[in-house]
């Protein structure tokens, strides 16, 4: 039997009309009265619910700031001469577009005991020289790369071995080149103990090939210990490829469970310590 469409597009209209005038003669049949004190009920709920949202954020607000005092008054106790003797170069592998975190990076190290021998940036020009500029720098400074290593990745070594093992002016004329930058202070006369190594997003490849795993390497190969950290609100891009190349990291290291994790690691903590999902755990072992 052929379907009527009509038949059934009337049959929904007339539902819909139905309930249409359902809800007007409900509507016609409540009292006014019973509809506005129905409204100054649902008022005074939102209103009552607001209060007590204010007053529970405002709770959380005091436990914070409790809880915060309480972390800045412990964190030097805890730290107090773990790093006493030690000698650490911070190295920035991108430069800040706002604060740098290494005054703070310093303070905490500084009041561990450690000296902080140099702080480093690397400028992104680094990353775009090319080959003939780098051979032309070489040259000048009487070395020349091995026929097999890429010039500029040959230069981010040496970088890293003159960070790390000192007795070499080489950090001020790449400052001076403009391929990086060095805080006032900064020596480079003897040898560090470690290098803390800051990250931030995550860098072109050929940044990271030509110039990030060579100076790390440069680094590695003098047998001084590395830690790799980036700050809470970063990507979580650094630590990974800190943790590619087997480094012990902190993810978070511009809070004060980072910088208890920082010190640790310096002091020869291994591990992955911090916040994100690439952390192991928050600490390293207090002892």
């Amino acid at each position: 039997m052929p379907i009527d469409i009509r038949y059934h597009a009337i049959s929904l209209l007339a539902v819909f009309l139905a309930l249409a005038l359902g809800i007007l003669v409900g509507f016609a049949t409540v009292d006014p009265g019973e509809i506005k004190r129905f409204v100054e009920e649902v008022k005074k709920d939102n209103e009552r619910t607001r209060n007590e949202n204010r007053a529970e954020l405002e709770s959380l607000r005091q436990q914070q700031k409790i809880s915060l005092a309480f972390e800045r008054v412990l964190l030097p106790l805890a730290l107090k001469e773990r790093l006493q003797g030690k000698r650490v170069a911070i190295l920035l592998d991108y430069s800040p577009e706002h604060d740098s975190p290494a005054p703070s990076l310093e303070k905490v190290l500084e009041n561990a005991g450690a000296k902080v021998t140099a702080t480093v940036s690397l400028l992104p020009r680094l990353g775009k020289l090319k080959e003939k500029d780098v051979e032309r720098m070489l040259v000048g400074r009487g070395v020349s790369a091995p026929p097999e290593i890429d010039p500029r990745s040959f230069l981010a070594r040496r970088l890293g071995q003159r960070i790390a093992e000192g007795g070499s002016n080489l950090p001020f004329y790449l400052e001076k080149e403009n391929l990086i930058r060095i805080s006032q202070g900064s020596e480079f006369i003897r040898p560090v103990h470690a290098v803390v190594v800051v990250g931030g997003s995550a860098p072109e490849p050929e940044f990271i090939e030509m110039v990030e795993e060579p100076l790390l390497g440069g680094i590695r190969e003098t047998g001084r210990r590395i830690v790799g950290c980036e700050l809470s609100l970063d990507s979580g891009a650094a630590v990974e490829f800190f943790q590619r190349l087997d480094l012990t990291t902190v993810d978070c290291v511009d809070t004060y469970p980072g910088q208890v994790a920082l010190v640790l690691a310096v002091a020869g903590e291994d591990g992955n310590f911090g916040t994100k999902e690439t952390a192991e755990r928050l600490l390293p072992d207090l002892q």
